[in-house]
């Protein structure tokens, strides 16, 4: 009795919940922090080309690849 109908409110709710309001929420922050961090590269590369590190720059599209 408890296994059928616990079955959508333990899977199904949650995963609506997390894949269908939270994380559509999130995504245009997500976006929009790297945007700037690609911006911030570039201003800190045109500013200050001595220190800066394009291994940061490599790191950032690295860790947001799976996102394309």
């Amino acid at each position: 009795m408890f296994a059928r109908k616990g079955a959508l409110g333990f899977v199904a709710l949650p995963n609506i919940l997390i894949f269908q309001i939270l994380l559509p929420l999130v995504s245009p922050f997500i976006d929009v922090m790297f945007v700037a961090g690609v911006l911030w590269y570039f201003i800190q590369k045109y500013f200050h080309p001595d220190t800066t590190d394009p291994a940061s720059f490599q790191r950032l599209l690295i860790f947001f690849e799976p996102f394309w």
